[in-house]
């Protein structure tokens, strides 16, 4: 495999004026010492590139003053975007590194990459700086793709409605927007946030049929609840010390779920994700379990693709009138 060069705009110009020309990819990737796929790459991206290179010359002046240092700006800039497609934590200390020891591979002098160069190259490129969480960087795309290659191997046999999702979620029931319009005069100061939770599940079916919700707190009977029958609320109600999903609230649940559909006369898949607390021993009958590979339920787990964060908006907005 040949190893990746650096090529700057005017080299970039150069192969696509040769090209047109009639030089071959294979010729031109001799030429500059690169691989035939890179110069396939700046083929395929003529239009850009030309674009690129009108607007550098007609601004002149201007433009060479805020691109000093165009070659090492676009050389870190591929850097950044290679090591960033490999789900690598970059940090601005690691930019300026980089932009260093590229700046004297290309023999360029008198370059400090300062704080000042830092924040140009970050604001230029749109690059900003946010914690990174959640799965969904965890999961290998080529893997996903053969899962859902084989799902539908394993959902053969199943209608729509008789195919089950179930999952979970936290609910801070308590918690308020952590962000808020204010006068710039105003100090930006929050409160303590709160940490009462609720864990709440969800069970529906590819046709939409919905089962009723798992809600686990605290206590069996909470005050707002005096008086009231909690099998009128809507939802099966469990309770725990930490309000967590147990495999024993799971297994009660599942086995009464089993019970359902048997007298329904019903056989069912449900897709469930990898989590300990669903590991049972409950002995069923009519449900057949599929789990999710590990790290996968930001890609494949069909609740978490806008059901779950949808119910969340509107327990804010309930929370906020």
């Amino acid at each position: 495999m040949s190893k990746r060069v650096f090529l700057n705009l005017e080299q970039r110009v150069e192969i696509l004026r040769q090209h047109e020309n009639g030089k071959s990819a294979r010729k031109l990737a001799e030429l500059f010492y690169c691989g035939r796929t890179q110069i396939n790459k700046i083929i395929k991206e003529k239009v850009l590139i030309l674009k690129e290179y009108e607007d550098f010359k007609f601004h002149g002046v201007k433009r060479m003053r805020h691109e000093k240092y165009v070659d090492i700006n676009e050389a870190v800039l591929e850097w950044f975007k290679t090591v960033r497609a490999k789900k690598i934590l970059v940090s601005g200390s690691m930019i300026q590194y980089k932009a260093k020891e590229l700046a004297d591979a290309l023999g360029i002098e008198n370059f400090s990459a300062s704080n000042e160069w830092l924040d140009r190259f970050r604001i230029r490129n749109n690059i900003t700086f946010r914690s990174l969480c959640g799965e969904a960087a965890d999961v290998d795309p080529s893997l996903c793709e053969d899962w859902q290659e084989r799902l539908p191997l394993l959902l053969a046999g199943y209608d729509d409605e008789d195919i089950f999702n179930m999952n979970e979620m936290a609910l801070f029931f308590r918690a308020l927007p952590n962000k808020s319009m204010i006068q710039k005069s105003e100090e930006a100061r929050g409160g303590k946030i709160p940490k009462e939770r609720l864990t709440i599940s969800f069970c529906v079916s590819a046709a939409g049929e919905k089962e009723k919700s798992l809600v686990i707190w605290r206590c069996q009977r909470n005050r707002c609840f005096k008086g009231k029958d909690l099998n009128r609320l809507g939802v099966s109600w469990y309770s725990n010390k930490k309000a967590w999903m147990t495999s024993s609230i799971f297994e009660e649940w599942l086995v009464n779920f089993d019970k359902k559909m048997r007298n329904q006369a019903r056989k069912f898949l449900l897709v469930l994700d990898n989590a300990t607390c669903q590991a049972h021993g409950a002995q069923l009958k009519n449900v057949k379990l599929l789990f999710l590979p590990p790290n996968w339920t930001s890609k494949l787990q069909p609740l978490d693709h806008g059901v779950i964060k949808c119910f969340k908006m509107e327990c804010r907005q309930c929370a906020l009138r």
